[in-house]
């Protein structure tokens, strides 16, 4: 599954790519201005900048505003705010459609990308016909902005195999072609991680291409966990299980609704693997909720739904030992 694109000499015919870099931005009125020097210092040209802010309950949206009206660079640098909290995609998914660009990337107000990763970024995405998403590697580092490591992520390039092995891009070294938002519907409110949802969206569509050089310096948040040992089970049951089943319910029906469009069958290998992650995350939850009756229940229900039980009785098992 594929949509083409103009490449090389037609694509030199038309003119540049337009690209808009888009950081979203919540509470975070001590780190905007390095963001904001960080994306005016792209040397990619011509660029579109948008910060969206989530409602901030500090001063960022007005710091924003006030470093908007001192510029005068080429870059057209635009600053938007939410009229209520959306939460992570729901800002994400407005600052994409306030936006222009054919591609879009994707930053947040604690990460820095390097001066070279919008161009660097562009020059992959004309190169490479049917490109949806592109990813980069990421350098780690700690609150003080010292470097921890460098991050190097691969993933599948199919659908099916993607959903099999619960394969994401890490969103903040993410670009995407403007379609992987607009050939779809709104992603359910209650989907709070983007990465999963907009990979697979872009596998449906196309291809996705990494780029092997760290363009991003990502932020490592510190543990703030401090509850027992029960509640980081359930902490972890619920974004790795309750959330990422919705996340799993948003691709299924991303898929459906493309081969609907497309007025194609969708392929029964990518369906059961997307039920099979569905259930497997959803039996993870009920494990570290306690709730083992349900558990039980689902895995006598159908033979599918007993195997996938079972897979998550095995991560509920992995994660009890550490």
């Amino acid at each position: 599954m594929s949509e083409s694109r103009d490449t090389g000499a037609e694509a030199a015919a038309i003119g540049p790519i337009k690209a808009t870099l888009v950081v979203i931005t919540y509470g975070q009125e001590d780190l905007v201005d390095a963001a904001v020097d960080a994306a005016l210092a792209q040397d990619y040209h011509p660029l579109e900048i948008v910060f969206s802010d989530d409602v901030s309950p500090d001063a960022t949206f007005e710091r924003l505003k006030a470093r908007q009206a001192a510029y005068s660079g080429p870059h057209d640098f635009r600053v938007r705010q939410n009229a209520q909290n959306l939460g992570i995609v729901g800002n994400l998914c407005a600052a994409a459609e306030a936006s222009s660009g054919d591609l879009i990337i994707v930053g947040a107000g604690d990460d820095l990308p390097a001066t070279n990763r919008v161009s660097a970024l562009v020059a992959a995405y004309e190169a490479g016909r049917d490109v949806m998403c592109l990813y980069s590697d990421v350098w780690e580092t700690d609150q003080s902005g010292e470097r921890i490591g460098r991050r190097t992520r691969r993933v599948p390039g199919t659908l099916e195999a993607a959903v099999r092995k619960t394969a994401f891009v890490l969103g903040a070294s993410a670009a995407y072609d403007r379609r992987v938002f607009s050939e779809f519907g709104p992603i359910r409110d209650r989907v709070q991680s983007e990465d999963i949802v907009l990979y697979l969206r872009a596998l449906i569509l196309g291809r996705v291409a990494h780029i092997e050089e760290p363009l991003v310096s990502w932020q490592i948040s510190p543990s703030a966990w401090k509850g027992t040992e029960t509640d980081r089970i359930k902490r972890t049951g619920e974004k790795n299980g309750r959330l990422r089943a919705l996340a799993y319910r948003q691709a299924e029906e991303d898929y459906r609704t493309y081969c609907t469009a497309k007025e194609i069958a969708p392929e029964r290998a990518v369906l059961r693997a997307l039920r099979a992650q569905i259930a497997e995350c959803e039996g993870f939850a009920q494990l570290t909720r306690g709730r083992v009756g349900a558990f039980a229940a689902g895995a006598l229900s159908h033979p599918q739904k007993a195997v996938a039980n079972l897979r998550a009785l095995r991560r509920y098992l992995r994660l009890r030992k550490k």
